[in-house]
């Protein structure tokens, strides 16, 4: 067994492609997506879905040497692809899902394919999935009004509730934008950690509404993969405290 350092690591990911597909931003092929899977495998990873490593974090008990493994705005290449393979592995995982916004072309992401549909959704949680909150319109929290910010996270997270029957604690910021006021907010909505969309690791130092992951891509290939699930909490750039403005990536 390698020894990780301190501190758990989130894997985000959105889009799962064909093998032989031209990746587009933050699309990820099938292969590459089971090269990472296995190198959680054969660096003894426990796989565990994102409110357990919030859970772990709010206790102050250990995260070392979990990961969990995410994706973000509930693409149909989820559904395709990846749902197989995380059930033939009996691995947990996580769906950050817009949830006034499923089977349409996610204007937030120019060139994706189509979001999951309702019933595409439910395979999932069938399948396995816990979900999280990732609003209601994917739009930027930063730029609303008190009202609006509310209601795209407490809404988007009262139907998620109302589809599964099971609580759901975490919010994942579109676009990783936040602010002091829109983490306050998604404090006082009752969530139990923010999710950014900085690299790093989740440490116990780290404020529980920013939480950092990993941004995988297709040029996660077996070394840069290896360098970030390795790579200790103290070399990542310093969390941002605020993370403003338009976004290009989803």
């Amino acid at each position: 067994m390698i020894l990780s350092p301190p501190g758990a690591v989130v894997l985000a990911y959105h889009d799962i492609l064909p093998n032989g597909h031209e990746p587009f931003q933050y699309a990820v092929s099938l292969n590459h997506f089971r090269l990472h899977l296995d190198l959680l495998s054969r660096l003894r990873f426990a796989i565990v879905p994102l409110s357990e490593i919030t859970r772990r974090h709010r206790d102050g008990r250990s995260l070392r040497g979990l990961a969990t493994v995410m994706f973000d705005d509930a693409i149909i290449g989820v559904h395709q692809l990846a749902i197989s393979e995380l059930t033939d592995r009996r691995l947990p995982w996580t769906l950050a899902v817009v949830t006034d916004r499923l089977g349409v072309e996610p204007q937030w992401w120019p060139g994706s394919r189509r979001t999951m549909t309702r019933q595409e959704l439910d395979d999932a949680v069938a399948a396995g999935a816990e979900l999280a909150v990732h609003t209601e319109t994917h739009c930027n929290l930063t730029g609303l009004d008190d009202q609006e910010l509310d209601t795209e996270i407490r809404r988007s997270r009262r139907r998620l509730e109302d589809w599964t029957g099971k609580a759901v604690t975490d919010v994942v910021y579109p676009g990783g934008c936040h602010t002091l006021r829109v983490r306050t907010a998604a404090r006082e909505a009752g969530f139990e950690a923010g999710y950014s969309f900085t690299n790093g690791r989740v440490g116990h130092a780290i404020d529980p509404f920013m939480l950092p992951r990993l941004t995988m891509h297709d040029g996660m290939t077996a070394v840069p993969t290896l360098r970030s699930l390795l790579r200790p909490a103290f070399t990542w750039p310093r969390l941002a405290t605020e993370m403003l403005g338009d976004t290009e990536f989803p």
